[in-house]
């Protein structure tokens, strides 16, 4: 039996929005060394949250395949519609300097997420284990991963709050049993 995640909002209580607020500096500030990344780990311009890897190994055990929409997102009913990765949906392509890529969001830690090189620009661009760098005109920003390595992110440079706040979601995972739709969905 295959089943496919998918699901509604219509699903969520009061079939809405699911509130979260995520605080993330103004001013960041570099830690000492990277931290792992997990979790929520940021925002798209337009509001939507960044969420970590999609949980390859839960959804294959459940022997379901993850429904994503153009955008890289998806919405389930537990933590309502987030995203996995960036296609160029929310990337904002006003004022980018040469050489570098769109604004896509910010990271918990306050710096900014730009879309992914090309793949054949990536290995020359100076990236460090966090897919960060520095220029002399944006200072230190990500680029977010390319589509394929299901991560926007895998670690932190900067230091980050433990202030998550989901009104009924999960920031760490999918909701219990894959995110299936329910019985009658």
């Amino acid at each position: 039996v295959n089943l496919c995640v998918y699901g509604e909002i219509e699903w969520a209580d009061g079939g809405g929005p699911i509130p979260a607020t995520v605080q993330i500096p103004v001013t960041p500030v570099m830690a000492t060394s990277p931290t792992s990344a997990g979790g929520t780990l940021g925002v798209t311009l337009d509001g939507v949250l960044i969420e970590n890897s999609a949980p390859i190994d839960l959804i294959l055990g459940n022997y379901t395949i993850g429904a994503f929409d153009p955008c890289g997102g998806h919405v389930n009913p537990q933590e309502g519609y987030h995203m996995h990765a960036t296609t160029g949906c929310s990337d904002s392509t006003a004022d980018v300097p040469d050489g570098e890529t769109a604004l896509f969001g910010y990271a918990l830690d306050g710096y900014a997420i730009r879309a992914p090189y090309a793949a054949d620009i990536e290995d020359g661009a100076g990236l460090d284990a966090c897919n960060g760098h520095e220029t002399a005109e944006l200072g230190y920003h990500y680029h977010a991963n390319q589509v394929e390595e299901n991560a926007v992110l895998t670690c932190f440079s900067g230091t980050t709050t433990d202030a998550f706040s989901g009104d009924g979601g999960r920031p760490d995972g999918p909701p219990p049993g894959g995110g299936a739709p329910p019985a009658d969905g």
